[in-house]
């Protein structure tokens, strides 16, 4: 452990850079639990920031690392925080640059018709993300590393109450306005340059399976002529990034959050369904129930044709990926 809190301790894995900017993120906060002068308590939060004890390892992704770390304090008895480290060099996996979906975010931040949707981020930078934590479940389960989607509770009601939270909510996303003409084009998602992107590094990455690779990728721009930018779309909703606050039966829900939105861009909304209706593995009736509630939330009629045209597109970014990564 080093007395100088810029110094990562010796356990630390990520850059420096990272653990510089969340060392001096809790120089700035603790004003927050802290008086100028109570210094002492100050150099003990700093120790504790270096104690690996502190830090609960939560998921490891291709591109973030995701932590719970643990703060006490003489006035408080906990404070615990969500902390994502960033993989700088993965980007190519994510639709736009940093510096644009940490723009996209900050609107979305701003709406006060998310405020129970999403998780502010108290401080964002291209090493790290960090938030109050949210005291919640994620909708899957990790069995021996492997994580897998919770099991079907045999009250399917609050299964489907789950999906209608999840339909209205996302509802609310897709119905964000875009004043500026320019944000738009700029964080609209180049859908094209993006699957040539993936299938060149799934090439580079996975060159003895060539055939397969560009036979994805022609089904992939086959089905990407009719995908349409409308609107905000989160682009990975799966059950790991629907968080909810009580389980009783798995989905009978309180409070629901959707994290993680690094891919999100302006998109195709019916683009957004088919990901979570496959992410998800809904049945038959269940997809017709998020259609059913989408298209009343939004009056509008969906085209099935189109969603399974965006269905056959996700599975095949999906297949892209992972022999990209």
């Amino acid at each position: 452990m080093s007395n100088n809190p810029f110094q990562p301790p010796s356990w630390w894995s990520h850059s420096a850079a990272a653990w510089n900017d969340i060392a001096e993120w809790l120089i700035n906060d603790t004003s927050q639990w802290l008086s100028d002068s109570d210094s002492p308590n100050k150099n003990n939060l700093l120790q504790q920031l270096s104690d690996s004890r502190n830090w609960v390892k939560l998921t490891q992704g291709i591109s973030n690392h995701c932590y719970r770390l643990s703060l006490s304090n003489s006035t408080t008895n906990k404070n615990y925080f969500f902390i994502k480290t960033l993989q700088p060099n993965q980007h190519f996996l994510t639709p736009l640059t940093t510096d644009l979906a940490s723009q996209l975010f900050s609107l979305l931040q701003q709406q006060a018709t998310l405020e129970n949707a999403i998780i502010k981020n108290n401080l964002e930078t291209q090493n790290v993300q960090i938030a109050d934590w949210f005291d919640g479940y994620s909708l899957t389960m990790e069995t021996n590393g492997e994580i897998k989607a919770l099991p079907r509770p045999s009250n399917l009601t609050n299964r489907n109450s789950l999906l209608s939270v999840l339909c209205d909510t996302i509802a609310t996303v897709h119905s964000v306005t875009i004043d500026s003409v320019d944000d738009f084009k700029r964080w609209t998602l180049p859908l094209p340059e993006y699957l040539e992107r993936y299938c060149q590094q799934a090439l580079a990455r996975s060159p003895e399976s060539s055939a397969e690779i560009d036979s994805t990728y022609k089904i992939a721009i086959k089905n990407a002529s009719n995908f349409v930018p409308q609107c905000i779309c989160h682009n990975d909703l799966n059950p790991t990034n629907i968080m909810t606050t009580s389980i009783d039966g798995f989905f009978n829900i309180g409070e629901i959050r959707i994290v993680d939105w690094e891919y999100a861009s302006i998109g195709d909304p019916l683009f957004d369904l088919a990901g979570l209706i496959i992410s998800n593995k809904l049945s038959t009736s269940e997809e017709t129930l998020v259609i059913e509630r989408y298209s009343k939330v939004m009056k509008i009629s969906l085209s099935k044709n189109k969603l399974a045209e965006m269905k056959q597109l996700f599975k095949s970014i999906s297949e892209l990926w992972h022999f990209a990564v």
